[in-house]
């Protein structure tokens, strides 16, 4: 149900106005002369969260892309991008995100504290598990799978594990896992192609 007030409706919250902050959505609302259902504020406040994350998410990932683009760094194997302002709830999903434009192994980092975190993704077939415990060495710690990870290191080894990272995705990486597969569940001829089908 909607709130009482000018046509009844249910009152909108600015989604511009929410951000985040140390992993909390904060959000701005101001009553407009309607009164509030919890049932109502709540969704507003659930949409105006989602929409802000996928505002942030949609923002990072257009700065990250603008990133590669600019770097000397859009020809290597794998893909590491990196900016201290980054939210880390959003870099896993950026990271997947990248994957879609540049196939290749990819890592997003921000800065948490008084240290890098990043979130790593893979595509078919290359274990990214393997890549990161190759240049371990450079990290305070890492944990995942094959296919996605996650890391925490220092700034000051930011450099050395970005280049000992692609050094391991070139000694590993092949061929057939350097560009995206396309699975299907049939073949079929057109002329088996009409409306129905």
């Amino acid at each position: 149900g909607g709130g009482a007030g000018a046509g009844g409706g249910t009152p909108l919250l600015d989604a511009g106005s929410a951000s985040f902050a140390g992993g909390e959505v904060t959000l701005d609302a101001q009553a407009t002369g309607l009164s509030y259902t919890a049932g109502a504020t709540t969704d507003a406040i659930e949409l105006a969260a989602e929409t802000a994350a996928q505002t942030v998410e949609q923002n990072i990932t257009a700065e990250a892309l603008e990133q590669v683009k600019n770097s000397e760094d859009k020809d290597r194997k794998s893909t590491v991008v990196y900016n201290k302002k980054w939210h880390k709830g959003v870099i896993g999903i950026v990271a997947s995100r990248l994957i879609e434009t540049y196939y290749r192994p990819t890592i997003v980092c921000c800065l948490s504290g008084d240290r890098i975190v990043a979130s790593v993704r893979s595509g078919r077939g290359f274990d990214v598990y393997q890549a990161l415990h190759t240049c371990s060495e450079h990290l305070l710690q890492f944990g995942g799978h094959k296919y996605a990870a996650g890391l925490s290191l220092d700034p000051e080894n930011f450099t050395a594990f970005k280049e000992a990272f692609e050094a391991a995705v070139c000694s590993q990486i092949l061929p057939e896992q350097q560009s995206p597969e396309l699975s299907y569940d049939l073949e079929v001829s057109f002329a088996e192609i009409n409306p129905k089908v």
